[in-house]
């Protein structure tokens, strides 16, 4: 599988301060593709929509936009491309309680609607049940848990959740 085939969505969202948000969300199809301008713009605003951000967000800067609006753009960019795969670094790190469940859920609905992989690495373990099918618990490099996501059977979650194993303990507080 080619590397182009593989959405990035950043921790630090890794958007381009002196871009607009459109412009951002359009960078890998104008410089990477060399696609024209009106049409990458028509895709950045497609992929806005699909996000959640309403189309008045694009004229503005990253620095105008809330922590949560900015993960959007992130997810909006990776999106661009159609990947096959869509890997997230933390992509709820630094959020509010209710930003970050937002975030989960739009994760886990672009994965079904655009029909991508998603892998997730997170330590946010309130949303891992909303975030993907699968779910693996790892220290040390070491598989200490796995299980099914969104449609988390009650007992492995239940094992997982009162497992003795200190990492996994650490991990809940």
């Amino acid at each position: 599988m080619s590397l182009k085939k593989i959405g990035v969505v950043f921790q630090s969202n890794g958007l381009f301060d002196s871009l607009t948000i459109w412009e951002n969300i359009a960078f890998s199809l104008l410089y990477a593709k060399k696609t024209p301008i009106q049409k990458a713009k028509d895709i950045a605003y497609e992929k806005m929509h699909a996000v959640g951000l309403a189309s008045d967000k694009g004229v503005l800067l990253p620095w105008q936009l809330s922590g949560g609006m900015q993960k959007r753009v992130a997810l909006a960019r990776a999106l661009c491309l159609e990947p096959e795969i869509l890997v997230f670094d933390e992509p709820t790190a630094g959020l509010d309680p209710i930003s970050s469940a937002a975030i989960s859920h739009l994760i886990a609905q672009c994965a079904c609607s655009h029909r991508t992989t998603s892998l997730v690495v997170t330590h946010d373990m309130i949303h891992i049940k909303t975030l993907g099918r699968k779910a693996y618990f790892l220290a040390k490099g070491v598989l200490l848990w796995e299980g099914l996501g969104p449609c988390f059977s009650s007992s492995p979650l239940r094992r997982f959740l009162e497992s003795p194993h200190p990492f996994l303990a650490l991990a809940l507080v």
